[in-house]
C-alpha cells in the first residue's frame, strides 16, 4: 500500500497580524504559531505512522520549515510544481484589500469550487493533471515486476507538505472525485490517500488538525 500523506504548511501569521493573501511571490517563514503547528504535526505522524519514507516540499520556506520542525533532521526533496498559486495583483496584499477588489462571492468561488477571480496567475486543469501525474509516479516508482505481473513493494509512506491553492486540488489523484464539498485545508492539518493493489486512489481522511 501506498500512503501520500497532505499537510499545509504552519501560520506565516499570528494574532493581531495583518492576514496577507500569502502566494508564489511572498516567501513568508512560518510565525511563532506555525512553527507550533508543525511540531503538532510531527507528534501526529510519530505516533500514528511507523516510518515516513520520503518528505517532499516545494521551494517555499514556509514548506520546508514545517517539515523541519514537524521531522526534525529530515532530508526532504522539492518539488516547484508543490510552490503555492501566483496571487496576481492580490500577492502580498491585505486580505481586506484583496475582497474589496474582487468581492466576496468571487472569493466564495474560489474556496467552494476552485475557480480563481480575475488577475490570479493559476490553471486548475494544470494543478489538477500536475497531482494525477505526481500520483501515477508514486505508483510507478513503487511496482516490481514478477512471472510477467507487476505489483506494489511493501508498504511505502510519502509526506508532501505544500500550501492551501495546491492542497485543494489533491482529491482530484481520487477518480470522479469533485472538491465542492470538502473544505480548504487549515494551516498545520493533514489529510491522506491511499493506493493498494485492489483499487486506485482513494481518501482515506481529509483536513485533519493535529491537537
Amino acid at each position: 500500500m501506498i500512503t501520500l500523506l497532505l499537510a499545509r504548511h504552519g501560520n506565516t501569521f499570528d494574532p493581531g497580524d495583518i492576514i496577507l493573501r500569502v502566494g508564489k511571490k511572498t516567501d513568508l517563514p512560518l510565525s511563532n504559531s506555525g512553527r507550533k503547528q508543525a511540531q503538532n504535526l510531527g507528534h501526529f505522524l510519530q505516533e500514528k505512522y511507523t516510518k515516513i519514507d520520503r518528505v517532499i516540499v516545494s521551494q517555499l520556506q514556509r514548506t520546508q520549515q514545517t517539515a523541519a520542525e514537524a521531522l526534525p533532521g529530515v532530508r526532504f526533496e522539492i518539488n516547484p510544481f508543490l510552490d503555492e498559486i501566483d496571487y496576481g495583483v492580490d500577492d502580498g496584499k491585505a486580505e481586506s484589500e484583496v475582497i474589496q477588489r474582487i468581492g466576496e462571492q468571487a472569493l466564495k468561488q474560489w474556496e467552494e469550487r476552485g475557480i480563481p477571480p480575475q488577475g490570479w496567475k493559476v490553471e486548475p486543469e494544470k494543478i489538477i493533471q500536475d497531482w494525477q501525474e505526481f500520483a501515477q509516479c508514486l505508483v510507478d516508482k513503487n511496482k516490481v515486476r514478477e512471472s510477467g505481473a507487476s505489483s506494489l513493494q511493501i508498504n511505502t509512506t510519502v509526506l508532501v507538505v505544500t500550501s492551501n491553492g495546491i492542497a485543494r486540488f489533491a482529491p482530484f489523484v481520487v477518480e470522479e472525485a469533485s472538491i465542492e464539498n470538502l473544505p480548504k485545508m487549515k494551516t498545520g492539518a493533514v489529510s491522506c490517500f491511499q493506493f493498494t493493489q485492489e483499487r486506485s486512489w482513494a481518501l482515506d481522511y481529509w483536513n485533519l488538525l493535529p491537537a
